[in-house]
């Protein structure tokens, strides 16, 4: 089983704790329980937790405290604060927005819906630890500060793209307060050309039952799959009957699944939740490409050089082993750049390297880093990745720049470029070098 990632629970209800680490531990989470106020914070400084859920059953005043305490000050540390036990009321759930909660559950807490919904934290977590580490690292290789995450524009009106009608469009008014900008599409084919076309900050899909959601399920998948769009906010509405159950589209790729008619509070957290996290990925993925400077560039490519990207890598397997955090390294090999420079010259393989380091690095994630490592091939970085799942995406990458003709500089024909791969995983006793080397020798 894949280790999805470290957790630590608090709240009164012991019991209640335990069963639910039991049932996050079976699903590859590490998990630690505390009690009380000055435990959290310690096991916080001590344990390096990625995801800290707070269960308000019982412990109302307290677990509010808790998560306000956490938002506002040094503990929290990127840390997201997921609260669970709250009541289906504007108190709560308002509540744990103004408390700064990256995510809060209502009661019955649905496990399934859950789980579903602390995966994506867990990615936030990895590009803030990131950002956290290369920007260190930087300053080590003596670049300027990186860009700062700053709250400029949080007040912005909200571009929301609903799939839906006048009626979902007032609710979301509603919900919002009217600090929002609504984009109707009237099915979901329309709203995947719209979708085409420019960004949106969430995407809202009132199931028509009449349709049945089938079209709305297969759009959320298809959005998972673009990597435009794999990370924009899904709400989507569904009144009751209209899906097969709960985690079905959870499974096809939505961030909440809400029952139709549904509260304006209940839909306003959704939205202001989900929002929020997805403008920080935007933050925290321009501050970690504003370490990107001099010192750290590779001169061909503009990219990072190999002896920042190796260092990471060593700075990553440091902290590695404490935490029980996966990494995977894969090389793409194209030899092709070779045979380009034999033919036409030293202008056009340089040109086409150029490109080449700028489609890998596009195509990867944000927290993800990449390097030219040799003439004709790149070396990623995939921190808090299984080997399986980089598996897929890279093979995905590497099968898209095969089928993709370059223009290249003073070259009068199409070139295209057979791409091989390699990948290695962190195993105990890996340093940079080691687990680099492994992967070189295990191209394709």
């Amino acid at each position: 089983m894949n280790r999805m990632g470290n957790v630590l629970m608090a709240g009164a209800d012991v019991a209640r704790l335990d069963s639910l680490a039991g049932f996050l531990g079976g699903n590859g989470f590490t998990v630690a329980t505390c009690g009380g106020a000055t435990p959290i914070f310690e096991e916080i400084r001590e344990n390096r937790p990625e995801l800290v859920v707070i269960d308000l059953l019982g412990n109302q005043t307290a677990g509010f405290q808790w998560a306000r305490e956490m938002a506002g000050g040094k503990e929290k540390a990127g840390v997201p604060v997921v609260l669970i036990g709250a009541a289906p009321s504007v108190g709560h759930l308002d509540g744990a927005l103004d408390a700064g909660a990256a995510e809060t559950f209502t009661e019955p807490l649905d496990r399934e819906e859950f789980l579903a919904r602390l995966r994506p934290l867990l990615r936030v977590a990895t590009m803030s630890a990131e950002l956290s580490r290369r920007t260190g690292l930087a300053r080590r290789f003596g670049c300027g500060p990186a860009a700062d995450l700053g709250t400029d524009g949080d007040d912005r009106p909200y571009d929301i793209l609903l799939v839906g009608d006048k009626e979902e469009e007032n609710l979301i008014n509603e919900a919002l307060g009217g600090n929002c900008a609504t984009t109707i599409s009237p099915d979901p084919s329309t709203a995947e050309e719209t979708l085409s076309e420019r960004f949106f900050d969430a995407c809202v899909m009132a199931v028509d039952s009449g349709n049945g959601s089938e079209p709305y399920l297969d759009l959320c998948s298809r959005m998972r799959d673009n990597p435009r769009l794999f990370n924009l906010p899904v709400v989507m509405l569904a009144p009751p009957g209209a899906l097969t159950g709960k985690p079905e589209p959870y499974r096809m790729g939505a961030s909440r699944s809400l029952e139709s008619p549904v509260r304006p509070e209940l839909l306003r957290n959704s939205l202001v939740t989900l929002v929020t996290r997805q403008r920080r990925r935007w933050e925290i993925r321009k501050a970690i490409e504003a370490t990107l400077q001099g010192p750290v560039m590779d001169t061909l490519t503009g990219g990072y050089n190999f002896d920042f990207l190796k260092a990471n890598i060593d700075d990553f397997i440091d902290t590695a082993g404490l935490l029980r955090r996966e990494l995977t390294i894969a090389f793409f090999l194209i030899p092709q750049v070779s045979h380009v420079r034999h033919l036409f010259g030293d202008v056009a393989a340089d040109d086409l390297i150029r490109q080449l380091s700028v489609w890998i690095t596009r195509m990867v994630r944000a927290e993800d880093m990449t390097a030219r490592y040799g003439e004709y091939d790149f070396c990623a970085f995939l921190p808090d990745t299984p080997m399986d799942e980089a598996r897929f995406v890279m093979e995905r990458i590497a099968s898209i720049i095969s089928y993709t003709d370059f223009a290249i500089t003073e070259v009068y024909q199409p070139i295209s470029v057979p791409v091989e791969v390699g990948f290695s995983e962190l195993i105990p006793g890996d340093d940079a070098e080691t687990l680099i080397k492994r992967a070189h020798s295990n191209l394709d």
